[in-house]
């Protein structure tokens, strides 16, 4: 737990980066706009692109723990498969809990 509620996802790439946030629920994509020619100094490169092209993307927004069970309710009714594969789920907590172990106290 984190005193401090910033939940982010930046990805970069080769068209630009994208960021999202998980409790808005927004997302982001910086469009790049590197041209071929290349300037002289980091003045001229900072000029060049230092000011993306910003799209902020619509997301539908929605309650993540009612998603989950909502999801959940539904499989266990038989009606339609998991969100996520439970082996994949598995190997992210056994992940995540690998990762906070350093930091619990003995």
């Amino acid at each position: 737990l984190t005193p401090v509620k910033i939940r982010t996802i930046a990805l970069t790439g080769s068209l630009g980066y994208l960021e999202a946030n998980y409790i808005t629920q927004e997302l982001t994509y910086y469009k790049h706009n590197m041209k071929e020619i290349q300037k002289d100094g980091f003045t001229e490169f900072v000029l060049q692109v230092g000011d993306p092209e910003k799209r902020v993307i619509k997301v539908d927004f929605e309650e993540p723990l009612a998603a989950e069970l909502k999801a959940f309710m539904a499989k266990s009714m038989g009606r339609t498969a998991a969100i996520v594969d439970p082996v994949d789920a598995r190997e992210a907590l056994k992940i995540s809990l690998e990762a906070v172990a350093p930091f619990e106290e003995k």
